[in-house]
């Protein structure tokens, strides 16, 4: 065996038996008065938005809705803020925010996360969500497509909450406010992050409904890098060779 290959079968070797460590793949508290321009911002059924990041919170205070319904079953007006990442197996994620009805029931509105896998699929998300005019709103989770919500009524107008999403080994749980409220199992790696703003415009008797307003106070996402399969390592010596020799051969010809 050739000493280059030698080389690189060692280091394949090497590189593969080391553990990967943890690392924060996205922190923002919001704070510094301006939102990141790594943001991807995408309106759904919305023409804009009124919105502040101040202190420590992105507050979200209007959605323009191009769409009003008339009844239930109709369409949501969305904000979603939208990054990606390096992807991550086992994960933990920080996720505050607060919402707040005025104290009337007339509020449609609703504010979550949600993490995506590679090719955008859902991998967990939690959620505030008050669908329904004649009462409060309700918790939501998902993991892969195992859901869980608490049932209109049981979360408070005005609320603070705090929410954790975690991974080890395959095993994931979302909790609120320190109580587990859904566990799971899913293996894709996580590759990225939704913040999602909704208003629900809809006409009813005693008046429309409206927005009230929703806060983000802190994304911190950390967790285990996916590793290099073996298999890449152990193929670089025969990339090398080959791009070499086509290289000679291309000199050989001229």
């Amino acid at each position: 065996m050739k000493l280059e290959s030698v080389f690189f079968i060692t280091l394949a070797t090497a590189c593969a038996s080391q553990p990967a460590s943890a690392m924060t793949a996205l922190y923002d508290h919001f704070d510094d008065g301006s939102l990141d321009p790594s943001w991807q911002i995408a309106f759904t059924n919305a023409s804009g938005w009124s919105y502040s990041e101040a202190g420590t919170n992105l507050t979200v205070t209007d959605i323009d809705s191009t769409v009003v319904n008339s009844g239930g079953g109709g369409e949501w007006a969305r904000v979603t803020l939208s990054r990606t990442f390096s992807h991550l197996s086992d994960f933990q994620i920080d996720f505050d925010f607060s919402w707040d009805s005025e104290g009337s029931i007339r509020a449609e509105q609703g504010v979550g996360m949600r993490l995506l896998d590679p090719v955008g699929n859902t991998v967990a998300s939690a959620s505030y969500r008050d669908a329904w005019v004649a009462q409060s709103g309700t918790r939501d989770a998902r993991i892969g497509e195992t859901t869980y919500s608490s049932g209109f009524g049981t979360a408070p107008l005005s609320g603070v909450a705090e929410v954790d999403m975690k991974r080890e080994e395959g095993s994931t749980d979302i909790l609120w406010d320190g109580i587990g409220i859904l566990s799971g199992t899913h293996s894709e790696p996580i590759a990225g992050v939704e913040l999602s703003y909704w208003y629900y415009a809809n006409t009813v008797s005693g008046g429309p409904s409206f927005f009230g307003s929703e806060s983000i106070d802190l994304v911190n996402i950390q967790g285990t890098p996916v590793p290099i399969p073996p298999s890449i390592w152990l193929f670089a010596p025969f990339a090398f060779a080959l791009a070499f020799v086509r290289l000679r051969n291309r000199r050989d010809s001229v």
